[in-house]
């Protein structure tokens, strides 16, 4: 009774979900119910992860979801159940992408980790203190081809930092140490 229910709710939050194998559908199904489907649209570093999880499915780069997935971790006690859950709902998607997606299953070994959204949101906050106010929103997610991608490259380039769109230590130290970029006043309060 519930099921057929929650499937369309997970396929208004989450467009193309329906179309994934069993078990990735299954996956995001169980997050959705047991996080709030709701939660794929939700602002705030909360959800980030969900956010992305989206625009993965979204885009069809499934291959970084497991690893999505597991970055949702943080939000729980190693203790808990939820967080242990958090980690049989990855392995069950890469079994998924393994039986109905071989060719985001080959590239799971290349997808770089998901980075914490609370260390993106002090990046994002950072970013704009020192005037890049084409961040976008500070929202813990760091896009490939976003936003807040394009201005950890333009700071890096303005820095003399190797041009990768990472958050490493070097780009954390060059951030400590910036002064606030000149901006005119047009630019800084534009919308």
């Amino acid at each position: 009774h519930d099921l057929p229910r929650f499937l369309a709710i997970l396929e208004h939050y989450c467009p193309g979900a329906g179309a994934l194998g069993p078990d990735c559908k299954g996956v995001l199904w169980s997050i959705a119910f047991n996080r709030d489907a709701a939660g794929f649209v939700k602002a705030g570093p909360r959800y980030a992860e969900m956010r992305e999880i989206r625009a993965c499915v979204a885009s069809g780069d499934l291959a970084r979801i497991p690893g999505l997935i597991r970055s949702m971790q943080r939000l729980w006690p190693r203790t808990s159940g939820l967080y242990a859950r958090r980690e049989t709902e990855a392995r069950l998607f890469e079994k998924g992408l393994a039986a109905h997606h071989p060719e985001e299953h080959a590239r799971l070994e290349a997808v770089p980790p998901a980075p914490d959204p609370d260390l993106v949101v002090q990046v994002q906050t950072r970013l704009r203190e020192l005037g890049y106010y084409d961040t976008g929103a500070v929202d813990g997610q760091l896009v490939p081809k976003g936003r807040t991608e394009a201005a950890i490259l333009a700071f890096r380039h303005e820095h003399d930092l190797p041009l990768k769109p990472a958050i490493d230590d070097d780009l954390l130290a060059a951030m400590a140490r910036a002064e606030p970029r000149q901006v005119s006043e047009i630019r800084a309060s534009a919308t």
